[in-house]
């Protein structure tokens, strides 16, 4: 009975032409049916909301010869003795939440805490890496020498350390070794592939991993690990299936050669990219056009697979030197 809307019925299906609504606002439509009886349906209904702003503007960087690391010293003594229903993780995750950094820095081998970088070595770092900054340069070991400190570190009773970027491994099927004192969660490729979710004495826990081929052999990376005082200890390895039994896993080496720009999509990008949306980046004279597959993983237009975790898509690049621009486009174009 609205004059403004048109509608059209073909194959069962009725369109209705409506108005253009402002931007941001709702638009619901409610339709039922009645036969020659007089019998009415039930109703169905959608609704939908006009949204024409564009994506916000992606973040370009290019990643350090290593994963980035943060140090979160506090004193939270419910990592050491959770709440009930809660766990280490759940309160380590909480604190990391509402928290900031007090010290940094580019992790280029993933083995802290053993003092003669040994695999689960019996001279592991003690006496709180939180105590001093004597305590923390010992337990990072050479990763200390580009260690910087934020304004509020100090001393402090537990640790909290996060690690995050890219590594590179061929396609195959890999053990992931990980000996720690405490707890910690890694997450591969938007996948948590192994943790501890308590406290504990130095133990190593080795799962299977599959990792999949992906542009320049690039795989996204998150480690959480904690601290609760005393003893600390974190090493990761990736050994090959088929290695000789018995034989120690090697720490996780992030250095690499190869140039690796990434590009850093906020929550709208995000939403925009889930919603059909695509992401274009222009590499010099080359351009790259990337969109999500029907398994959630970013893929450009002949199928190849790019690390993508949290937001960050990382992108091997050409050559020692590169110019990296990229853009969002939403659904609607």
């Amino acid at each position: 009975s609205n004059p403004a809307v048109s509608a059209s019925y073909a194959g069962g299906v009725l369109s209705l032409g409506i108005p253009e609504p402002a931007n941001g606002q709702a638009v619901s439509v409610s339709a039922t049916q009645t036969n020659a009886l007089g019998n009415v349906s039930a109703a169905g209904a959608d609704s939908g909301t006009l949204d024409v702003v564009p994506p916000d503007t992606p973040a370009i960087s290019f990643q350090p010869n290593g994963l980035t690391a943060l140090l979160y010293g506090l004193n939270d003594s419910h990592i050491s003795s959770p709440v009930s229903g809660q766990t280490a993780l759940s309160t380590v995750l909480a604190d990391l939440a509402n928290h900031s950094p007090t010290a940094s820095f580019i992790a280029t081998a993933l083995n802290f805490g053993d003092q003669n970088g040994v695999w689960h070595g019996n001279t592991d770092f003690g006496n709180n890496l939180g105590n001093s900054l004597a305590n923390l340069n010992a337990f990072l070991g050479g990763n200390a020498s580009n260690l910087q400190l934020a304004s509020g570190y100090g001393v402090t009773t537990q640790s909290i350390l996060t690690l995050n970027g890219a590594f590179n491994a061929a396609a195959g099927n890999y053990t992931l070794n990980v000996n720690a004192d405490d707890g910690f969660q890694i997450i591969v490729d938007g996948q948590v592939v192994s943790q501890f979710a308590g406290n504990e004495a130095q133990t190593e826990h080795d799962v299977a991993l599959t990792l999949g081929a992906t542009a320049g052999n690039l795989h996204a990376i998150q480690i959480v690990f904690w601290d609760q005082g005393g003893n600390a200890v974190l090493q990761v390895g990736l050994t090959p299936a088929g290695a000789p039994a018995g034989s120690a896993p090697t720490p996780l080496t992030l250095s690499s050669s190869t140039l690796v720009g990434s590009v850093t999509l906020d929550s709208n990008d995000q939403q925009a990219l889930s919603n059909h949306g695509s992401l274009t980046v222009t590499e010099g004279a080359s351009q790259l056009q990337l969109a999500l597959n029907a398994n959630g993983q970013l893929v450009d237009g002949s199928g190849t697979v790019y690390a993508y975790q949290n937001g960050v898509v990382y992108l091997p690049l050409s050559g020692s030197a590169a110019t990296l621009a990229a853009t969002v486009t939403d659904g609607v174009g």
